[in-house]
């Protein structure tokens, strides 16, 4: 019952606060008060989650801060390198305070650096003063966790979780927008970051999802299941970002934009076709032998409204761009000529994979790997070059392939095929 008696000593006394307590100065004397505990690391209780947060940063081993109650303070930086665990403990962290962001944009409640690595899980993180609830450049992790943005501050669209680079993985949380017109999480790159990937497992989406790039980073966005209340928005360079979902996440194909069916489960989201049309070579340019006969191999000629510069596929082949007729082509066998303009329904920025430098000007396709063509596939084999269609490999005796700039498009005006072989 000690905690009951009133204490208090002239400021030049020296006596240590007992354990839990501390001296507050007030009206020129020093007060004892019992301390207020709102988070801890590992044995040490500390009053404002700043602090636990900075002394868990200071250790060279990675820490678990613990929530205690629910408190609000200022916004909080992981720098890069450092690894954090979050354990809110069903509390909620408000930040009220001074914000935080790279230099001319603090604005954020959090902000998570590249090469960090954070996880935060059981609680609620919202601000009633930031304009961004958590900027991401770091790996991280929300298992259980609301990010709550219906109390961000400036002019819509503003964003409650923005991911820039590393890996998010939102697994049984909930993301919430301030209104309709404001974005839930984004996907986007700029500058150097080199990977933005986003996964989401059994989690509440309420808001807009965005995808932009201006830069040329790996970009992914993958929901495997979700309820999500929002749209999902193409921005300026978001046809970049390769999205994939379940087929019974629902979620509308923005504009331009369809679902495509990759697996039984499977859905993944591409860029449609518009003022299309297509021929077919009247001379093939490689006869094949098959366990029921004779086939030849046809080259397929496309123009369409490809949006972009993206490259488009047939039957989920890609085709490559002919720069001086500003067409497609691909070549097919006669047994995939039954076609019609629902086959081209797909568009990829995947080229031809396998190429080596040849000069400063140009590259060639490289004579190693492989090039799948609608039900065919061609095998590249300086030594030991053979044209392989289903069960049956047969020796190629003579090769003609095309020039190819750095981004995987045809150079010279002949080459208008990709690939001719003799048998």
């Amino acid at each position: 019952g000690g905690q009951r008696v009133s204490v208090s000593k002239a400021k030049d006394v020296s006596l240590a606060a007992p354990e839990g307590y501390k001296w507050v100065e007030q009206n020129g004397v020093d007060v004892l008060k019992a301390c207020v505990y709102v988070a801890r690391v590992a044995n040490t209780s500390f009053e404002s989650f700043e602090e636990a947060v900075a002394f868990a940063l200071s250790q060279e081993q990675p820490q678990t801060v613990t929530l205690l109650a629910n408190c609000s303070g200022n916004g909080v930086v992981v720098a890069s390198g450092k690894s954090l665990t979050v354990d809110f403990a069903g509390h909620t962290y408000t930040v009220d305070g001074k914000t935080v962001g790279s230099t001319g944009t603090e604005t954020q409640a959090f902000q998570l650096l590249k090469g960090a690595t954070v996880v935060f899980k059981g609680g609620t993180i919202t601000s009633t003063k930031a304009k961004m609830l958590v900027q991401n450049y770091a790996n991280l992790t929300l298992e259980n966790m609301t990010l709550d943005g219906t109390s961000l501050l400036g002019d819509a669209p503003v964003y409650t979780l923005s991911t820039n680079n590393g890996t998010t993985t939102i697994k049984n949380s909930t993301i919430i927008a301030r209104s309709a017109q404001d974005v839930a999480f984004d996907v986007c790159s700029f500058g150097d970051y080199p990977s933005n990937k986003v996964e989401v497992e059994g989690s509440t989406i309420t808001g807009n999802i965005e995808l932009s790039s201006t830069n040329t980073a790996e970009l992914a966005l993958a929901i495997t299941s979700a309820d999500i209340e929002g749209k999902l928005v193409v921005a300026s360079g978001g046809q970049r970002v390769s999205v994939s979902k379940a087929k019974d996440v629902s979620l509308a194909a923005p504009e331009g934009y369809k679902w495509v069916e990759q697996d039984g489960n499977t859905q993944v989201l591409k860029k449609t076709m518009t003022n299309i049309s297509f021929a077919i070579s009247d001379d093939y340019y490689a006869n094949v032998a098959t366990a029921d006969g004779t086939d030849q191999i046809y080259k397929v000629t496309l123009t369409a409204d490809i949006l972009d510069g993206l490259a488009p596929t047939l039957n989920g082949v890609p085709m490559v761009k002919d720069l001086d007729t500003n067409t497609y082509v691909a070549l097919v066998s006669s047994s995939e000529l039954a076609i019609d303009s629902s086959s081209f329904d797909t568009c990829s920025d995947e080229y031809l994979k396998e190429i080596s430098a040849n000069d400063a000007n140009s590259m060639d396709v490289s004579l190693s790997g492989t090039l799948t063509i609608a039900d065919a596939m061609i095998c590249y084999d300086m030594a030991n070059a053979v044209y392989s269609y289903g069960n049956n490999s047969i020796p190629m005796i003579s090769w003609l392939i095309a020039d190819v700039n750095r981004d995987g498009h045809i150079d010279s005006a002949d080459s208008f095929a990709i690939l001719k072989a003799a048998l």
